[in-house]
């Protein structure tokens, strides 16, 4: 089965099943294993598709007789997959495309839509080759949401929050434009350092005998940052247990846990498990951590990862965070790290089917959870731990409204530190924006001490 087969299936799957691409795409590459090469096409063509999908469906639908929205999935991915490789990767020839593009809709059943295929993308050839861009005829807002695959909903929400700060229409479209290329933007691959096992330092050193050139992170000097492209070199240090992938902000996060060895750590919302394993090593094994998790598939994942760092002193529990946890002693714990579910809109760039998942009533939703799940973790905080809020995202709904209620409402809790907000100011931030790979995603996250 060839790499762009592989990568049209993920689509589908993600597009119709509402599956997250990084699952899909791991569980390819582990069945699979395939060449470095390979990993790095169906990586490429999976999160580039779903990162331009907007733009990709506009020029289709331009020239196509059939709208996209009408015609079967499969062959749509196949579609977007062949048109991207044309208008993205210019190291593939177009006749090459045009053949592949054949040969997947075949293999994946859909014979009767080749010469369909053929015909779309020989025709935006030949347009483009006369100069044709049929973005040249919308207004520049519109533009800027196709373009760069931005939904309206979303665009038109960031121009708010730039209006409210009362700044002009030019500055503020200059700014939307820098935040919108910077999400179609691969990420910068992070790593989070196993301190039982290794330091920052000798990490370093093993990276640069693997010819990877790792810098310390902009925001937090021991995460260790590269190139994507690095991460078959990598693979092997990850396979020791020496470290696993985290974005510094998230590992920022981490700072506000205020963790020591010895101590007694909750978990919630855990899956993945990227919190868990640096919670543990700070715990260390005269310490203990709970990972709550509400899916157990989710759970079974993360205890192959314990097992690979050797993490004895994480135990896990599949439960529902929002209602009291079985077993589990209330106001027994140092330290209480709520990891909420949100609508991720600050990791996008790794994520980027958020885009297409979420919508503006989402959020509401979600702020609802995020609050339920602040007043049941608090009743497992001791007198004078620590409850730790946390998520990737940056709307106003889900961070700083939190704070301010939970704050208010969450009686016998005060506000420890200041708040740790990796912000919208990132996707304009020139340092960041001069290096090849953007660096740190958009995080938020509060501490509560309780009163002793």
């Amino acid at each position: 089965m060839s790499v762009r087969v592989w990568a049209a299936k993920a689509l589908v799957r993600v597009e119709k099943e509402g599956a997250y691409s990084n699952v899909v795409v791991d569980g390819l590459l582990e069945r699979y294993n395939p060449k470095p090469e390979d990993r790095r096409l169906l990586m490429e063509l999976v999160y580039g598709v779903l990162r331009h999908q907007r733009y990709l469906d506009y020029i289709l639908n331009q020239v196509s007789k059939y709208p996209m929205d009408t015609l079967d999935l499969p062959i749509v991915q196949v579609f977007r997959l062949s048109l991207y490789q044309l208008l993205f990767l210019d190291r593939i020839p177009a006749h090459a495309v045009l053949n592949e593009s054949g040969r997947v809709l075949r293999a994946l059943k859909r014979a009767r839509a080749v010469g369909l295929g053929n015909a779309i993308l020989r025709e935006i050839q030949r347009r483009t080759k006369s100069g044709w861009n049929p973005l040249d005829e919308l207004e520049p807002f519109p533009r800027l949401a196709i373009e760069h695959s931005v939904p309206d909903w979303l665009l038109t929400r960031w121009d708010d929050e730039l209006k409210a700060e009362g700044l002009d229409e030019a500055t503020r479209f200059h700014r939307l434009t820098v935040r919108a290329e910077t999400m179609n933007t691969a990420p910068a691959l992070a790593l989070w350092t196993n301190r039982q096992k290794t330091t920052v330092d000798e990490l370093q050193e093993r990276l640069a005998q693997q010819k990877v050139k790792a810098h310390r992170g902009d925001c937090l000097a021991d995460a260790l940052v590269m190139s994507p492209r690095n991460l078959d070199k990598v693979l092997p240090l990850f396979k020791e247990g020496l470290c696993h992938v985290m974005d510094e902000s998230a590992q920022c996060v981490l700072s506000l846990c205020r963790v020591q060895a010895g101590m007694r750590v909750l978990d919630l919302c855990a899956a993945p498990g990227g919190k868990t394993l640096a919670l543990a090593s700070l715990v260390g094994p005269e310490g203990e951590v709970l990972a709550v998790d509400l899916h157990e598939n989710r759970l079974r994942s993360l205890n192959k990862s314990l097992a690979r760092f050797d993490f004895p002193q994480v135990k896990t529990l599949a439960a529902d965070a929002k209602k009291p946890l079985p077993k589990v002693e209330e106001a027994s714990f140092d330290v209480v790290l709520i990891d909420a579910p949100c609508s991720a809109l600050g990791v996008v760039r790794r994520h980027p089917e958020i885009k297409w998942k979420r919508s503006e009533k989402d959020l509401s939703a979600l702020a609802w959870t995020q609050a339920e799940l602040l007043q049941q973790a608090s009743r497992y905080v001791k007198p004078g731990g620590v409850l730790v809020y946390a998520v990737c995202t940056d709307t106003e709904e889900e961070t700083r409204q939190r704070q301010r209620e939970a704050e208010t409402q969450l009686g016998g809790f005060s506000l420890c530190g200041m708040p740790v907000d990796i912000p919208k100011s990132l996707w304009h931030h020139s340092a960041l924006l001069s290096r090849d790979v953007p660096t740190a995603d958009t995080h938020f996250a509060f501490a509560l001490r309780r009163n002793p």
